[in-house]
Order: structure tokens, then sequence, then C-alpha cells
């Protein structure tokens, strides 16, 4: 039998005992924890060390352009293919990745533009195959594929004598299947700039039919799946999808007003007009373009301004309220943007020194966060022009095209840039006229 003084040595002895099992459990979780950490980080790296970056550009002496792939971390880059073709309109990539479960294909124009060709090329094993070829005399341009990797829109048309293209030009649609390049859709006239956006769930495309000066809205549905649907906008000319496909977003004109920006409410068939800034609040703009939304679809990121050379960089709510400005400069023109995969920031390219009738001086890439905070020049004291910016799978770096200031075939680099170091770093040099970087995720055969 214990004492009572040899019970509470007991107890204190006990409750040592605990202590020292409690701080040894909470140490050996939080080596866990920083273990799995270390995992996940090292997996991260992994995967990023086998991640590749496609882009366009010519060989010295070729007047031509080429596509390429090197390593993110840096290397030799191989030619995949050759004579393509750097025809789109607007934001579009004139190359569209191809997604169908573990198969990735690329599909893309491949000239002589008189005889051109909308081929694919599988990234693996570099099978390459032909969907449509181009009546005589027609040109192809703007590839877009469904998300599930079933389809691939496109736009066909005939080129005016002088190759002086104008927004009145008139094209075909086409819709092909991606496995053996059967035609499932034709429809004309679209403009040749329409856009070509699919809804998430590839069940719906969205472009613009008829004439150039008063398109309408129009939604095509999947094969099989009914007729078409016009919206009844006036002089539509956008189109973007929330990601959850619940909304369609369009700039159109309103008669007597102006343009304006609204959003579709697809399930109540709703509109939402959603409020827009030009050069000032209160002031409305004359020139609406390129809408995106954020990837978790509760804003939106457009451009506006008093013309196609004075534009700001504005993002808005899914239902509207007040346009927030993250970035507007005189005599500047905001030319591209695009949300980061995780939706915490925002690139951008900035023209300045251009016009109707001339190339921009100057083209500078900027990142910033959606709130306007944490503004910073991606190519600063760097000298050349920035053609084209392309997210990292991870959000956290940046691959830009820069060349020179010369033709289009100017020399230039290939960069890449971290975030949080803000250092770029030439990927691959050697080469004229950089353009289209697309950055590619490991597959799983690469880890």
């Amino acid at each position: 039998m214990f004492s009572k003084s040899g019970v509470k040595v007991l107890w204190a002895i006990t409750g040592l005992a605990v202590l020292a099992l409690s701080a040894a459990t909470v140490l050996l979780a939080r080596q866990a924890g920083a273990l799995e950490r270390l995992r996940q980080q090292a997996a991260v790296r992994a995967s990023a060390a086998d991640e590749r970056i496609l882009f366009l550009a010519a060989a010295e002496g070729q007047e031509t352009t080429d596509l390429w792939v090197v390593p993110a971390r840096g290397g030799q880059a191989t030619r995949l293919a050759e004579n393509v073709e750097v025809h789109s309109f607007g934001q579009a990539s004139p190359v569209s990745l191809i997604s169908d479960g573990d198969e990735r294909r690329l599909a893309f124009l491949q000239g002589p533009p008189e005889a051109m060709r909308l081929v694919t090329l599988d990234l693996d094993t570099g099978e390459r195959g032909e969907l449509f070829v181009a009546s005589d005399g027609w040109w192809l341009a703007s590839p877009s594929a469904s998300p599930d990797g079933r389809r691939l829109a496109f736009i066909s048309h005939e080129p005016p004598p002088d190759e002086e293209f104008s927004g009145d030009l008139s094209a075909a649609l086409y819709v092909v299947n991606t496995s053996d390049g059967d035609i499932e859709q034709r429809l004309e006239p679209v403009p040749v700039w329409t856009p070509l956006a699919w809804s998430p769930d590839g069940q719906w495309l969205a472009a613009n039919t008829g004439q150039a000066r008063s398109p309408k809205l129009t939604l095509l549905p999947a094969a099989g799946g009914g007729p078409p649907q016009t919206l009844s906008f006036h002089a539509a000319w956008l189109a973007a999808w929330s990601p959850d496909g619940a909304w369609l977003t369009t700039a159109h004109w309103e008669l007597g007003g102006g343009p304006k920006l609204v959003s579709w409410d697809v399930v109540a068939g709703r509109e939402v007009d959603l409020p827009l800034h030009g050069t000032g609040p209160g002031v409305r703009p004359a020139s609406v373009f390129n809408p995106a939304w954020s990837p978790d679809g509760t804003r939106l990121l457009y451009q506006a301004g008093m013309d196609s050379w004075s534009m700001g960089l504005y993002v808005v709510g899914r239902e509207g309220g007040e346009p927030l400005e993250l970035f507007a400069e005189a005599a500047s023109t905001v030319w591209w943007a695009c949300w980061s995969p995780d939706g915490e920031q925002v690139a951008f390219l900035v023209a300045r020194g251009g016009g109707r009738d001339r190339s921009p001086l100057e083209m500078d890439g900027y990142v910033v966060q959606p709130d306007g905070q944490g503004l910073w020049q991606v190519d600063a004291g760097i000298e050349g022009r920035v053609q084209w910016m392309a997210w990292s799978p991870d959000g956290r770096r940046l691959a830009f095209a820069l060349n020179g200031e010369g033709d289009e075939l100017s020399p230039g680099q290939l960069y890449t840039v971290d975030l949080e170091e803000r250092s770029p770093k030439v990927l691959h040099e050697g080469l004229r006229g950089y353009s289209y970087p697309l950055w590619l995720a490991a597959t799983a055969g690469d880890e």
C-alpha cells in the first residue's frame, strides 16, 4: 500500500511520463507533417522538372515558322513541325491542345498558305494526322478543341486578292471529329474574327453568325444535340463561359447607346448587365474586349477604353458591382490579359506608341493581383518587345516570348520568370520571331 507521499510521487512520475509522451507525439506529428510537406514539394519539383514549353519560331535564314518544344528547366529545343501557319484572330492561339484522357495531341495549321491543312501531332508518340484540307484558294484559322477533346472547331475563308484583311470578311465555321476528321457541322456566313468558345462540358459552341457588321451570338449544340440557338443581343462580338457553364458573357452594341457587357444566365434565361468604366468613373467606353472569367467563377476580367488603342484593364464581380481598375495608362492599351491557374494573379501585356496604322513601339509584360495590388513589370530592364506570355500549371511561373524591334521575325529569346524571385532567365535563344509559348504539365509517364 502506498503512502500519501508515495502516491504524490507516483502521480508526478506518471504526469511527467504523460507529458513526455505527449511531447514525443507532437514532435512525431510535426516531423510527419514536415516530411509530408517535403514529399509534396519534392513531387511538385519532380513534376515541374518534366514540364515542357511549346513555342513558335523561325530558324535563321528561313521565312516560315516552325513548332518547337523545350524542357521548362532548360536544355535543347526540338523541332516538332515545320511551316506552321500563325493564323488566328483576337487572343486565340494558332495551336490548340486536344486532351482526351491520357492522350494529348496538338492541332495546328500547316502551310503553305495556298494549300493549308489542319493537322494533329501526338505529343507522346509523335504520330501525325490530317483532319482537314482547305479548298483551293481558301485559308484556315483559329483551331479550337472542345474540353473533352472529341471535336475541333475552326474557320475557313477566302482571303481578298491583295491579302488585306478587314472585319467585314465572311467565313465558314466547321466542327470536325478529332478521331477521323468527319465534318459534323458547317455553318456560314460567320465573321472571319468570330470567337470560338466551347462550354465547359463541351455540349455547346458559342460563335457569331451572320454578317460582320451585325453578328448574332449563336449556340451550336454538339452533334445530335438539336438546332442552333440564337441569343437576342444586337451586334455581339465576344463570348466567354463561366467555369461552371452557368453564365455566358458577351459584349454587344446597344442601339443608340454604345457597347454593353452582359452575362446571360444559361439556366434562368436572364441577362445581367455588368457596369463598364472607360477612362474614368462614369465614362462609358467605346471599346470592350476579351472578357475572361476567374478560375473560381467569382469575377470577370475585361479590357475597355475610348478606342482600341487606349484601353485599360478592369475586373468586376460575377453579377455586377463596382468595376475595379487594375491598370490604365494614357497613350497605351492593354493588349492581352490572362488569369493565373489559381486565380491569384493576372498577367497582361501593354502596348505603347502604336495606332491604327502603326505597330506599337513598346510591348511590356506585367503581373498584378486581382485586387489591384502588387503590380510589377515582368521584363523590366530587358530590351525588346514581349509578344506573348503563358502560365505554368502551378501558377508560380511565367514564360514569355521577347523579340527585337525589327520585323515580326527579328531575333529574340524565350524567357521564364519565377513570381517570387522576379528575375527573368533566358530559356532559349538563337531563333527569330518567338511567339505563342504554351506550358505543358508533366504527364503521369513523365514523373
